[in-house]
C-alpha cells in the first residue's frame, strides 16, 4: 500500500503514511515533499551549465531566490547528491565546479544565503576556508553571543574557571587582518 499523501510514492508503514508523513503529521507540520533523487548516469553524461539546469530539477524555490535541494542531505543538513561510481558529494560543490571549474585546495564554497541546502549558483561562491568561517561567525553573531555570555557569567561568578584564561574573540573575524587565531589573555 503507497502513502496516503498525494504525491508520495513511499509505501505506507505506519498506518496510512510512510514514516516520512506519519511524523509529520503526529507533529502537526505540513507535509514534507519527498526526497528526489538524480540518477548518477544521467548525472555522468552531463557537464557544465547543462548539469546545473538538469541538477535545478531537484529543488524547489524559495522566496528569496534560494534553490533548495529535495535531494538527499548529510547529517549537517548539507544538500549531498551521488555521483557515478557510487561517490557521495555536496550538491553545492557540484554546481560550483559544473560553473567555475575545480575548486582549488584550501578553498571551499560559501552559501552567501546562509540555506545549507540552498543550490542555486547566484548563492554560491569559492572562498578561502579561513574568511568562511569569519563571514560565517559574524552573521550568526557568535562573537557577539559568546561575549554576552562570558559578560553574564562574570557577573554572576567573577571567579569562575571558565573565566581564569579569557579568550578575546571579540578581535577575531577570520578576515585577513584580524589576528590568526583568537588571542588569549
Amino acid at each position: 500500500m503507497v502513502c496516503a499523501v498525494d504525491f508520495c510514492t513511499t509505501t505506507a508503514r505506519l498506518g496510512d503514511y510512510c514514516r516520512r508523513h506519519a511524523t509529520d503529521l503526529e507533529r502537526g507540520r505540513p507535509f514534507r515533499l519527498p526526497v528526489l533523487t538524480p540518477d548518477p548516469e544521467e548525472l555522468a553524461a552531463l557537464e557544465g551549465q547543462r548539469l546545473v539546469n538538469y541538477l535545478m530539477r531537484f529543488t524547489v524555490k524559495a522566496g528569496n531566490g534560494c534553490r533548495l535541494w529535495r535531494g538527499a542531505s548529510d547529517g549537517a543538513g548539507y544538500a549531498c547528491v551521488t555521483m557515478p561510481g557510487g561517490s557521495v558529494q555536496r550538491t553545492y560543490r557540484v554546481v560550483v565546479e559544473a560553473v567555475t571549474g575545480p575548486i582549488p585546495p584550501g578553498y571551499t564554497v560559501h552559501h552567501k544565503c546562509a540555506a545549507r541546502r540552498c543550490v542555486n549558483p547566484d548563492h554560491l561562491e569559492r572562498s578561502d576556508a579561513r574568511a568562511n568561517i569569519g563571514e560565517m561567525l559574524a552573521r550568526r553573531g557568535f562573537l557577539r553571543y559568546i561575549g554576552e555570555l562570558r559578560d553574564a557569567l562574570a557577573e554572576h561568578d567573577p571567579d569562575h574557571w571558565l573565566l581564569a584564561s579569557r579568550v578575546r574573540v571579540d578581535t577575531f573575524d577570520g578576515t585577513p587582518d584580524s589576528p590568526r587565531e583568537p588571542s588569549v589573555t
